[in-house]
């Protein structure tokens, strides 16, 4: 019987924890198996000496995603909420940081969105997490070529 503090997994999971992968070690006492869930602001992380799941979301910029308020997420999400800033060609300049930050200094939140084609996946996560270190913001929002910036 799994003890109260260890979370169920859901059945998809629990099969691919079981089944061999060739790109994954097993997981033993001395390492870490690391599984990337639906949203990529949450990652399950297993422990061979913990003996169970934990789940564990990471921090962006200074401040905990938890402690965004849930009117910011809701705007962030929200189609009526149009985007302020474009990524082009260029990527990130220096004139678009600035532009950011100036946005930022005005108003708490700043929906950007990248031109198709641009970037790839990896690249536009590294897009996102370069804008929230030059700004010193919190990415609310990452979906498809969209991110929202807030900053208190």
């Amino acid at each position: 019987m799994a003890s109260p503090d260890v979370p169920r997994l859901p059945r998809r999971l629990a099969t691919w924890l079981r089944s061999p992968h060739p790109d994954t070690t097993t997981p033993t006492h001395h390492n870490l198996l690391v599984l990337r869930a639906r949203s990529p602001l949450r990652t399950l992380v297993q422990t061979g000496s913990a003996g169970g799941l934990k789940a564990h979301r990471p921090r962006r910029g200074s401040i905990p995603m938890g402690d965004i308020p849930n009117h910011i997420r809701r705007e962030a999400a929200s189609k009526d909420v149009k985007p302020t800033v474009r990524v082009g060609r260029s990527g990130l300049t220096e004139a678009l940081v600035e532009e950011v930050d100036g946005q930022l200094r005005q108003r708490a939140m700043v929906k950007i969105k990248v031109n198709r084609g641009v970037f790839d996946r990896e690249n536009l996560a590294l897009l996102w997490e370069a804008l929230v270190e030059r700004t010193g913001a919190v990415l609310v929002l990452s979906r498809g070529n969209v991110g929202v910036l807030w900053r208190r």
